[in-house]
């Protein structure tokens, strides 16, 4: 039998590409989709909000400065520095505390747990000492700017070094001219926050 010359010839890829094309269409069609379609009205709508949200939390002219605050970590007892809390203008009960590296006036101490991260923690969890040693000795704190004098502590010691400087009392320090003052319990390690004469002072005292 012969085959007309005007007759399409099919190679076997060609075969093949049909059947999948045909399994293709029977599989749509057994499940349909429906393309989803972007409305740009709404996109930027949604755009438009994001940045409200953001900016509601994010401008500075939002916040209002507040009360200085000296923060105490619960869980190692160690003085962390003085930070300034700032009130949402707008959001009620929403607040933030900022970390000031210039002195201000601390209104009040405050204990927190958990707000200084794994880091923090870390370095003050499960500190070992050998011994313990009873200083006193004048006090000054470079970041708070406040100083207390004949301050008594509990040192703890390992290897020669102080691992923490507990005070032995509660101790009410204060800037210079006497205007900003700031109660702190015993029991609170203030070893950070010492100046640096006033460990060279301490490492006397333990060292001999």
């Amino acid at each position: 039998m012969t085959q007309k010359q005007d007759d399409q010839v099919l190679e076997p890829e060609n075969i093949l590409d049909d059947l999948f094309d045909e399994a293709q269409l029977a599989q749509a069609a057994r499940n349909p989709k429906h393309k989803r379609t972007s409305d740009p009205s709404l996109r930027n709508a949604l755009d438009a909000t994001a940045k409200k949200m953001r900016e509601l939390y994010t401008l500075p002219e939002n916040w209002e400065a507040k009360r200085g605050i000296a923060l105490i970590e619960k869980g190692t007892q160690t003085l962390v520095g003085n930070f300034r809390e700032y009130v949402h203008r707008s959001v009620p009960h929403t607040r933030k505390l900022l970390r000031e590296h210039a002195p201000i006036s601390i209104d009040l101490t405050e204990v927190v747990d958990g707000y200084l991260g794994e880091n923090f923690e870390q370095k003050y969890r499960g500190i070992s000492w050998e011994r313990e040693v009873e200083a006193t000795i004048d006090v000054w704190m470079d970041d708070l700017m406040v100083g207390a004098p004949k301050v008594k502590f509990n040192l703890k010691v390992r290897l020669g070094a102080i691992m923490r400087a507990d005070l032995a009392a509660d101790v009410q320090f204060a800037n210079e001219p006497g205007t900003v003052l700031l109660q702190l319990p015993a029991g609170t390690n203030v070893l950070e926050q010492l100046s640096v004469d006033t460990k060279t002072h301490l490492r006397r005292q333990v060292n001999g």
